[in-house]
């Protein structure tokens, strides 16, 4: 009875004004704000001339492919956790520009030298070529309740002589140059930001004066030219990579972000020249005469092997092909052997095809890469219960064979989904505007294969792994019908 009195007590005491609102205030859920919101937007097409005729030569930017993606977005975002998922295909017309030589590919301090000499004239003959390949961007981010997600930015072949009337106006002179370059942006909420990119340059050439704009901006701590020259690798190439961490206290701008970047650059550099600095020395002393370059006695012993279109396997009769080289090397221990890989126009033209397939036909092999998935599907969960009733039993042997016939069902079937992956690819609207992109891939597949399988027959021939320089390959469409792989031996440095 007095439990039951002090009950009573408590249902009938009146709660105080403050408690009553407050369980009035959790009882209703908050109002939610309002909401705009974009489920998917495309924007295709474009037709824009950028043109600068306060420079000589006039600057020129043709834009004449655009593909613009945004999904998922909301002004809920700022308030609650959710991503969107954006991507960008820029694309450009053609411009005129100079005649690329093999000369470009000696870089700047080749130019300067010839600038001593006075037999650097320019040619008043150009061509038609395309400002660059494509600048794709792609990422996926959040803003609640810190920035987080990823971001990518490739650009493919950009010409640096497009720039030329800007870069004279600076007091910088262009050569020549193709720059590919690819960015990686992490951002990591609370943590900052994260970036990983690198940048490619092809047949680098510039100069200026002594002390200029580049070098003060950079603070170089040599000479442009010997700067290039240090940075050269075995292709001809400048590959500069670029890492570094922001934190986000303080925010992350973009004067922040040049800022770190710049400093990341010099140091990469700095750290080329403390590694290097008889080549520096070296570079100078080429260039007005007072050493010589050695002559490389082996040149008449290069081999050049061929390929049928597309083909990546080494002919049956390889070994004959290679016997006098390989018993060179096998006579000569200072000697290494060079693999650079030269395309053909039919290799070029087989690539074309490969990576375009038309739209009926890119439909068909979705619809079979979609069966596949289905049916493998339906294995897997058969051996999934057959694995656990062999656990379940006590027969190890047969469920880890069980579990390996798992493990091989689990990779094709990411096999199958990246391959309908690249399919929808294809399939999606503004696919086309990205066919030459498609073909130049290809092609570097194809040259990067045929390496590969050259590299490995060495190796399988009893040539030392350190003896085999492997130049990567590149994109270029040489005179010849059949695509080659040209082996050189060459004395070690």
């Amino acid at each position: 009875a007095g439990a039951e009195t002090a009950r009573g007590d408590l249902e009938q005491e009146p709660l105080p004004n403050a408690i009553e609102a407050s369980v009035e205030t959790q009882a209703q859920p908050a109002a939610r704000s309002s909401e705009f919101r974009l489920d998917s937007l495309v924007i295709d097409g474009l037709d824009l001339l950028v043109l600068d005729e306060s420079v000589t030569p006039p600057v020129r930017v043709p834009l004449n492919q655009l593909d613009v993606g945004v999904k998922g977005f909301t002004t809920r975002m700022l308030e609650e956790e959710r991503a969107l998922r954006f991507w960008v295909n820029l694309g450009a017309g053609d411009i005129p520009l100079p005649v690329r030589t093999k000369r470009s590919f000696l870089g700047g301090l080749a130019s300067s030298a010839l600038k001593v000499t006075g037999m650097d004239k320019d040619k008043s003959e150009a061509v038609q070529r395309a400002l660059f390949d494509e600048v794709g961007i792609t990422g996926r981010v959040s803003l609640y309740p810190a920035p987080a997600g990823w971001a990518k930015v490739e650009l493919s072949a950009l010409e640096l002589q497009a720039f030329r009337g800007l870069a004279n106006a600076a007091g910088v002179t262009i050569g020549d140059g193709l720059l590919d370059s690819r960015i990686d942006v992490r951002l990591l909420g609370d943590s900052g930001v994260k970036t990983n990119a690198e940048f490619s340059f092809q047949y680098l050439s510039l100069d200026e004066p002594a002390n200029g704009p580049i070098s003060r901006y950079l603070k170089l701590p040599a000479p442009l030219d010997a700067v290039l020259f240090v940075l050269r690798n075995d292709d001809g190439e400048h590959v500069i990579p670029l890492k570094f961490e922001m934190s986000a206290e303080g925010g992350v701008t973009a004067r922040h972000i040049a800022q770190v970047a710049t400093t990341t650059l010099a140091k990469v550099i700095a750290d080329a020249i403390a590694s290097s600095p008889f080549r520096v020395l070296g570079s100078v002393t080429d260039m007005v005469g007072l050493t010589k370059q050695k002559s490389d006695d082996f040149a008449e012993d290069a081999v050049s092997v061929s390929f049928p279109r597309a083909d990546t396997s080494l002919a049956l009769d390889i070994h004959e092909q290679l016997e006098d080289l390989l018993e060179l090397l096998d006579d000569e221990d200072e000697l290494t052997v060079v693999l650079q890989h030269e395309l053909g126009s039919l290799d070029l033209a087989r690539a074309e095809i490969l990576a375009n397939p038309a739209p009926e036909d890119c439909s068909e092999l979705a619809q079979r890469l979609r069966s596949k998935r289905d049916q493998l599907c339906v294995t897997r969960s058969s051996i999934v219960a057959e694995s656990r009733a062999h656990y379940a039993v006590g027969r190890e042997e047969e469920a880890l064979e069980s579990t390996e016939r798992l493990r091989a069902i689990d990779a094709e079937l990411g096999l199958t989904e990246n391959s309908l992956d690249e399919l929808y690819e294809l399939m999606r609207p503004g696919a086309e505007r990205r066919r030459d992109k498609r073909t130049r891939a290809a092609c570097l597949e194809i040259a990067a294969r045929r390496l590969d399988a050259m590299r490995q027959f060495l190796i399988d021939s009893g040539l030392a792994a350190e003896r085999i320089d492997s130049r990567r390959p590149r994109f270029e469409v040489l005179e010849r019908e059949q695509g080659a792989i040209l082996l050189a031996p060459k004395k070690r440095p």
